[in-house]
C-alpha cells in the first residue's frame, strides 16, 4: 500500500517583501526546499506544533461542514529538515510550507486532489487562516507560494497571479550566515509606521515603486539592451 504524503515548497521574495503589507504587489517564487507531511503513528513522535494543530483544526472544520463527518486524528508528521543548515533556519518559509503541506495532506486523506485548482483554492484559504492565527499576521504571500508553487504576483486581498519566469533571467540566492525572524521585522515596520507616519509612507512609496518597476522588467519578454553598460568598438 502506498504511503500518502503531500509536500509543499519554500519561498523567496524577489521584490516587495515589506511593501506588500501596505498593499503593493510582491513577486514571490517557490524554491527547491520542500516540507513533507505524512502519517506518523509512532507513539513516541514529537508533539504536534501549534502550526500543525491549527492546520488540522481548520481542515477538520471545513471537511466536517462539507461532508458531515471527519474521523481521522492529527497523526501528521512534517519534515522540514531541508529548510535548515544544521540548527539554523535558512529563511525560506519553512512554517508556510509546513502548514500548506499539512492542509494538503488532510485534504488528500479525505479523498480530495490537492493538485486540483478548486481544491488548491480551498487549501490556500485554510492554510493562510491557520498560519495567520499562529504567526500573528503577515501578508500570506509565503503561504500562497507554498500552496500554488511557481512564481506569483501577490497583492493582499486579491487572488495570486501566476507569473512566467523569464528565460533570460537567472536567479541565485546567498546565505547571509545569520538567522532572521521575519515576524519581528514586520513588527518593527508597523511600529515605525505608528512612530513616524510620514517617514513610513515615504519609505513605503519608494518600495512600492521599486516593486512595480521590477515586476514590469521581470514580465518583459526580453531585457532592454539600452538599460545597462554597452561597449562601443
Amino acid at each position: 500500500m502506498t504511503r500518502l504524503a503531500v509536500s509543499a515548497p519554500g519561498k523567496a521574495f524577489l521584490i516587495g517583501e515589506y511593501a506588500v503589507l501596505a498593499g503593493a504587489t510582491a513577486l514571490v517564487t517557490a524554491v527547491g526546499r520542500r516540507a513533507v507531511a505524512s502519517h506518523c503513528d509512532d507513539p513516541d513522535r514529537p508533539p504536534a506544533s501549534p502550526l500543525t494543530e491549527a492546520a488540522y483544526a481548520h481542515v477538520r472544520a471545513y471537511l466536517s461542514e462539507r461532508t458531515g463527518t471527519f474521523a481521522p486524528g492529527p497523526l501528521t508528521s512534517v519534515d522540514t529538515g531541508s529548510f535548515a543548515a544544521g540548527a539554523r533556519k535558512l529563511g525560506l518559509g519553512s512554517s508556510a510550507a509546513a502548514v500548506a503541506a499539512v492542509v494538503g495532506f488532510h485534504l488528500a486523506e479525505a479523498g480530495l486532489d490537492p493538485e486540483d485548482p478548486e481544491v488548491r483554492a480551498v487549501a490556500l484559504r485554510l492554510a493562510q487562516t491557520a498560519h495567520a492565527q499562529v504567526q500573528g499576521g503577515g501578508s500570506g504571500a509565503d503561504v500562497a507560494c507554498a500552496v500554488l508553487g511557481g512564481t506569483i504576483a501577490f497583492t493582499r486581498g486579491e487572488a495570486p497571479v501566476a507569473v512566467a519566469h523569464p528565460a533570460w533571467l537567472h536567479v541565485g540566492f546567498f546565505d547571509a550566515g545569520a538567522p532572521a525572524i521575519t515576524a519581528s521585522f514586520v513588527q518593527q515596520v508597523r511600529a515605525a509606521g505608528e512612530r513616524d507616519p510620514a517617514g513610513h509612507a515615504a519609505a513605503t512609496d519608494l518600495l512600492r515603486r521599486a516593486a512595480d518597476q521590477f515586476r514590469a522588467a521581470y514580465t518583459s519578454a526580453d531585457p532592454d539592451p539600452d538599460a545597462g553598460l554597452t561597449a562601443i568598438r
